[in-house]
């Protein structure tokens, strides 16, 4: 693989997901794992620091207080950055983004059709990987108002499973972007109002265990706001 491909891996209180998260990435997808620990207070630094890759290089980044997702984000891509990532993926630590999928959100950025790639619960099953009824509908919702208000076509913005290239971050102001959980949203409609060529692929969620630290009101005030900005 000539280009340069580094994983991001938000960590927060998943001890019990990390290495079994870590352990079904995909051999040869990736150059290097740079996983940031956003302040857990459970094992989950300890059992970060002993993970090694079976064909990439593991970088833990440990942030002393929890920071949040948008801030935790920002530092990994500015460190990969910083080492010649030339494409980033965003995997959370928590499983709920099933790691075998990574090549499908790689294939159009190493054929260089896509900028941007974001793997879409919504063009999937979301319901039957266990997403439940109201988050189903509120994603529905959501994605339907800000389609409407932006005049876009996407099927969610509420995906935590993309991957950037090098340019789509030289693009999009991240480290501008606000410090709240739809950063991953506010991602994507940067990238479109920028003209980047943003595609998306069905993926899988397992929301078994998953531990949700998202307030859905505060959730979708932050969507309003964000799109109503951007319109």
């Amino acid at each position: 693989m000539s280009e340069r491909v580094f994983i991001i891996m938000p960590a927060f209180n998943v001890e019990d997901q990390l290495a079994e998260t870590v352990a079904k990435i995909p051999a040869g997808v990736c150059e290097k794992l740079i996983i940031v620990n956003d302040g857990s207070k459970d094992n989950t630094l300890k059992i970060a620091k002993k993970i090694s890759g079976t064909d990439f290089e593991v970088q833990v980044i440990d942030h002393k207080k929890n920071l949040g997702y948008a801030l935790v984000q920002k530092r990994g891509y500015r460190e990969a950055l910083k080492q010649g990532a030339d494409i980033m993926v965003l995997l959370h630590g928590d499983g709920q983004y099933a790691p075998e999928f990574i090549p499908l959100l790689l294939s159009p950025l190493l054929k260089g059709t896509a900028d941007v790639v974001q793997g879409s619960r919504m063009l999937g099953d979301p319901l039957a990987g266990g997403m439940p009824f109201y988050k189903y509908v509120g994603n529905k919702i959501l994605t339907g108002f800000e389609n409407l208000v932006l005049g876009l076509n996407m099927s969610e913005f509420h995906s935590g499973y993309i991957a950037y290239s090098k340019k789509a971050l030289g693009v999009v102001p991240f480290e501008d972007m606000e410090n709240c959980f739809h950063f991953d949203g506010e991602m994507i409609i940067s990238a479109n109002k920028a003209g980047l060529r943003v595609e998306e692929v069905p993926i899988q969620t397992i929301y078994a265990g998953e531990k949700s630290n998202l307030n859905p009101l505060k959730y979708g005030l932050n969507v309003i706001r964000v799109a109503l900005k951007y319109w």
